[in-house]
């Protein structure tokens, strides 16, 4: 058969035609690829900074609020806004003190003040010194001698419920038999609480504190310890956690959260009322709140795409969600139409008032 060159070359020319015309179309999806990527990147760059933007807003709002009351209750505006750098919990516990003593009838003025300044430093290393001095000045003694000296009818009560707690921090609550025995000696303590309950109430305590600095920091620490064996973890004899604790963080938080509601429920249970315990509580709880806060804020930004937005909050949105997620619910207007707007929650399964706390309000 001969051989058609002309056939030969149309049906090359018509192969190469062919090959062009799909390179061409690749190199196109390529670019449309590409210009897709960027324009993901550049939207998700520009969602974040709004994002930023409005925690910024949100947070110098709550921070303006903050300083607002402290001045409200005495404190002059530069000490406050000092104050205020401590963050959210050295802030509650600051108002939590000028309101005991407002209402006490007690001057609060030089609680919290700020250092004098001396002389200005001459050199690079004593200015670098003085930088790194915190420039608020707390007097602690001053702040516990305004709750009253502790009552000497509950002296022995302190001691004994201060060992069996140091019993309960040297217990392994890894363990079912270590998580037991903390639960009998729990019991025992619950005897001597009862008893300080009916000391109080039979005589004139407000004078005086029911409980002393070291019970308070061990009972806080021994609830704080029992409530993080949930999560494998524990404290050491600093009160510092120690496990499992890389990414669980919300968890540590959240135990201090269960850790507060317990202490706060066991003395409610037996009409027990001490402020110097109270205002330790609340500091417990309002500094776990804010760590929360900030791990919220961390994962919004870090881990964008494991937000979940539900339509609202039910017992069923609980059960699909584990501790630390980050939920946006809709703001709809007064028609029920969609605003645009969220309001960003970390859930924290506390099944009390934090079991959603809230971050930022936002797009």
């Amino acid at each position: 058969m001969a051989f058609n060159f002309m056939s030969f070359l149309g049906g090359a020319a018509g192969a190469g035609s062919e090959y062009i015309d799909t390179k061409n179309a690749a190199d196109a999806a390529a670019t449309l690829t590409k210009e897709q990527r960027q324009w993901q990147i550049a939207t998700e760059g520009r969602a974040d900074a709004r994002a930023r933007k409005l925690r910024r807003e949100e947070r110098s709002r709550q921070t303006e609020e903050y300083v607002g009351s402290m001045v409200a209750l005495g404190l002059p505006l530069e000490v406050a806004q000092e104050q205020a750098k401590l963050g959210v919990g050295a802030i509650n516990v600051a108002i939590e003190d000028l309101k005991y003593g407002r209402k006490n009838g007690v001057d609060t003025s030089g609680f919290y003040t700020l250092k004098q300044k001396g002389n200005v430093p001459i050199t690079g290393t004593e200015i670098s010194e003085i930088s790194r001095t915190p420039s608020l000045v707390i007097d602690s003694d001053a702040i516990k001698n305004m709750y009253g000296a502790l009552e000497s009818d509950v002296g022995t009560h302190n001691e004994a419920l201060l060992k069996i707690t140091n019993q309960q921090l040297a217990l392994d609550l890894s363990t079912d038999k270590g998580k037991d025995a903390f639960d009998a000696l729990e019991e025992r303590k619950s005897g001597f609480l009862k008893d300080m309950s009916l000391i109080a109430g039979a005589k004139d305590t407000t004078g005086g504190r029911l409980f002393g600095e070291s019970t308070v920091k061990a009972n806080i620490d021994s609830a704080r310890s029992r409530a993080l064996a949930t999560y494998e973890m524990t404290l050491d004899i600093e009160g510092n956690i120690k496990g499992k604790l890389e990414g669980r963080g919300v968890e540590a938080n959240v135990a201090n959260l269960d850790a507060a509601k317990f202490l706060r429920g066991s003395l409610e249970k037996i009409e027990l009322q001490d402020p110097f315990m109270n205002s330790s509580i609340d500091m417990l709880e309002s500094q776990a709140i804010s760590g929360i806060i900030k791990l919220g804020y961390d994962k919004i930004r870090t881990k964008p795409t494991e937000i979940t937005t539900v339509s609202d909050v039910s017992p069923e949105t609980d059960r699909s969600l584990a501790t630390g997620s980050i939920i946006r619910v809709p703001i709809n207007d007064t028609n029920g139409q969609p605003t645009g707007q969220y309001t960003y929650s970390i859930y924290t399964g506390t099944k009390d008032a934090n079991n959603y706390i809230t971050l930022y309000t936002g797009s």
